[in-house]
């Protein structure tokens, strides 16, 4: 839900997000530029999280993002609005209710709860 809400605020705008990450406009985010905006943000990532973040929008796999690699990376895949993220949201606490209720059960009935798979 963090890019649906980065892309409903009002003054979110990828370009400036990616001149500040690329603060030496090399003209793509490696893991130097991204720990240094981080670090700003009083963020400390490690080496291997960092690496883990390149790689999760490097697609072709050069180990930094380009322009396009980062905005296809940080928008959304559809549209939203305001409403539409708050329907998101509730339907979410709803799940995690059910979900809460159901480990609850399991645990009055001797069974082990059902873990949720992390993507």
């Amino acid at each position: 839900m963090l890019k649906q809400e980065l892309a409903t605020a009002y003054d979110h705008n990828l370009e400036s997000c990616y001149r500040n990450i690329d603060d030496c406009n090399f003209g793509f985010i490696d893991t130097s530029n991204l720990k240094r905006f981080l670090v700003k943000c009083c963020i400390y990532a490690s080496d291997a999280l960092l690496i883990a973040i390149i790689r999760r929008m490097d697609l072709d796999a050069d180990a930094r993002l380009s322009k396009r690699e980062f905005f296809d990376g940080v928008q959304p895949l559809e549209n939203f609005t305001k409403g539409s993220l708050t329907e998101m949201k509730k339907t979410a606490k709803k799940k995690s209710n059910t979900g809460s209720a159901r480990n609850n059960r399991a645990s009055t009935t001797g069974k082990r709860p059902m873990t949720a798979a992390v993507h």
